[in-house]
């Protein structure tokens, strides 16, 4: 098995048939598609009866522990050798990423783990741009890594050795469990960038990581996360840096 595809949801009807459209579009057909849903009560068991033949689904009903402890849940179930998680609002940009990063990879002689870009859309599908699109983020540098997320985990393909190594997504945390993991990793893994728009991240208001509303909360639990990691002189300029992109960047105001 070549990719693990990860889908998270709880009561997420609206997007849901969208995202297993485009997984059902693949032309490279050597995946899996687990389904991790947090005993949704809207139409959800209705669209994966519809999608479970075609897609050969494997779902998983898991009581609400927060997104974090799905996502992990989707990965001590897969078999695949690299793992995305493309979750229920997000889809692939076209019907042949797997063709084209199955390529990468090889060509790439099988990297730990690659990040390529997303294209960003409101709740209605308007698009908003795509990320990351300045070059100084489509290299691979820890160091920068310290003072701005610019891996989207929509566009990360993982080696699932990786996971088994180094452990899973913390999940004491509600968001940046990504950029904690590409933290952790960042020093002591390799991970190349990929020039491809990879999926569709749609944000919304009803998303924990990208409403407004929850754009305070978030700012303080990034802060403590990078706390971890960052020295109290890193941390400063690292918020320095996302008053910026704040100020700049139409997608993260």
């Amino acid at each position: 098995m070549r990719f693990s595809i990860i889908t998270c949801t709880l009561n997420g009807e609206k997007y849901l048939e969208n995202c297993l459209k485009s997984i059902a579009s693949q032309t490279f057909k050597n995946y899996e598609v687990i389904i991790i849903d947090g005993y949704s009560k809207d139409e959800t068991d209705e669209i994966l009866s519809r999608y479970k033949a075609k897609l050969d689904l494997k779902i998983y009903k898991e009581r609400a522990k927060g997104i974090s402890a799905a996502m992990n849940e989707g990965i001590r179930r897969a078999k695949g050798d690299y793992v995305i998680h493309l979750h229920s609002d997000d889809s692939f940009f076209d019907g042949n990423v797997l063709t084209d990063t199955d390529k990468f990879l090889n060509r790439m002689d099988n990297p730990d783990w690659i990040y390529g870009k997303i294209n960003v859309v409101e709740g209605d599908g308007q698009e908003v741009g795509i990320f990351p699109e300045r070059k100084i983020f489509q290299a691979s540098f820890p160091w920068l890594l310290k003072f701005f997320n610019y891996i989207p985990h929509q566009s990360a393909f993982i080696n699932k050795n990786i996971f088994d190594r180094y452990g899973l997504f913390d999940e004491t945390l509600k968001i940046n469990m990504d950029y904690d993991l590409w933290l952790r990793l960042a020093r002591i893994t390799s991970f190349k960038f990929y020039d491809r728009v990879i999926s569709n991240f749609r944000i919304h208001a009803q998303a924990t990581s990208s409403s407004i509303s929850n754009k305070k909360l978030n700012k303080q639990m990034l802060e403590k996360m990078r706390g971890k990691h960052l020295t109290i002189i890193e941390s400063v300029i690292a918020k320095i840096v996302d008053e910026i992109v704040d100020l700049t960047n139409k997608m993260y105001r």
